[in-house]
This record gives structure tokens, sequence and C-alpha cells, in this order.
């Protein structure tokens, strides 16, 4: 299975009452941070890191503060001197973080309404039949959107990539999605991809994890 780990963050605290887990995430997470004008941004790039240094730790047994992070041509993140390959999204205040052995990507939307001129800016013909053919075109809309989103993570190439360059509908052996609590979650792996597992990971339980260590 896919182990898609979910955190829902509290957007109606404010950066200075994590202040003290300020001192667990990179040099560049604070700088990034600190360039943030409202709270909610600042909130999800600081506990997306701590998912990130958390589920690292547990998977590869190693403190939380020896994990250090590469990035790729495009700004994929690595774990430096190890071969796990992690993907974490954001939307709204839903953090997703995936690991795998091989290249992952991974993206979460909240489904709000259907944007149809995103598809016709982005979606092969293909993808669009696909939603127009859906008993649920805006439910459709976010998985092509996922999943797309997926796949140049995966790759590494992020939004270099001419999104209209390829189909995901083609890709059904490498991407998996699913709707999950009014979110849209799609996983691509370079190996053929299991099923999404949905894990919960509840803000106070991390934060305790972090304040217990010295």
């Amino acid at each position: 299975m896919l182990k898609v780990k979910c955190l829902d963050i509290d957007t109606e605290a404010y950066i200075s009452q994590y202040s003290d887990l300020m001192r667990f995430v990179s040099d560049e997470r604070k700088e990034r941070i600190a360039r943030f004008m409202v709270p909610v941004p600042k909130l999800l790039s600081l506990f997306a890191e701590l998912l990130i240094r958390s589920e690292v730790s547990e998977a590869m047994g190693i403190p939380v503060s020896d994990i250090s992070f590469g990035y790729g041509e495009y700004g994929k993140p690595h774990i430096k001197g190890h071969d796990l390959s992690f993907s974490v999204s954001h939307s709204g205040r839903r953090i997703i973080y995936v690991q795998h052995s091989t290249p992952v990507g991974a993206d979460v939307e909240m489904m709000e309404k259907y944007l149809p001129d995103i598809g016709k800016r982005c979606f092969t013909e293909n993808e669009q039949r696909f939603i127009d053919e859906s008993e649920d075109m805006r439910e459709a809309f976010y998985k092509i959107w996922t999943a797309k989103e997926s796949y140049v993570k995966m790759t590494g190439e992020g939004f270099s990539r001419i999104m209209r360059s390829f189909d995901v509908c083609s890709m059904k052996d490498n991407i998996r999605t699913c709707i999950y609590d009014g979110s849209a979650i799609s996983v691509c792996t370079h190996d053929k991809a299991d099923d999404i597992l949905i894990e919960r990971v509840v803000q106070s339980e991390l934060i305790s994890r972090y304040r217990l260590l010295p």
C-alpha cells in the first residue's frame, strides 16, 4: 500500500506559538517562512518540514536533527546520503506526505469549484474527455489536476514541464488517486503504484514528538 500521511493543521494559530519548533527546521525553511506575509503559509511551511523530518527519522532510524536536504535541478528535495524518495503537498489546511523506495510525487487539492479554464490550458483532449463524460465533473477535474501535479513532482520537473505534453489517463499503472474528506489526493511512482492508504497524523501528537526532544 502507498501510505499517505495526512495532517490537518490549526490555521487559527500564529507562527509565534511554535517558535520553539523552528530550531528543528533547515535554514532554507526558516528563510522561506520569514518571506511569507500572512500566517497560514508560514504554518503550512513549518509543519510540512516537521512532518517530513518526523517520518524520515522513523523510516531511516536517524535523529531529526541529522537530516539534511539536497535539491534537484528544478528544486525537488531529497535526503542527502539516503535513497529514500519522498513528496509533500498542501492545500487549504491539509498537508500530505508520501515516501517510497523509488521516485515518488504526491499532490493534494481541496475540492472547491470546477475550473474549466485550467482544463483548456493544461489538459489533453483525452483528459478533458474523461472529465466531460464523468458523472461528477468537479471530482473528475480534481482527479486529473492532482494526477498531473503528482507526475511532474515524481519526475522532478515541476511546472517547467508543459502540462499538456503528457496524458495521465494513459498512466493508470503509475498513478493512484482517491477522494478523501473533501480533497483529491494523487500519488505517482516510477514503478507500478499500489493502492493509497490514508493515515491521519494528529497535530498535537506531532508537536509532542519534537517537544520531547532535547
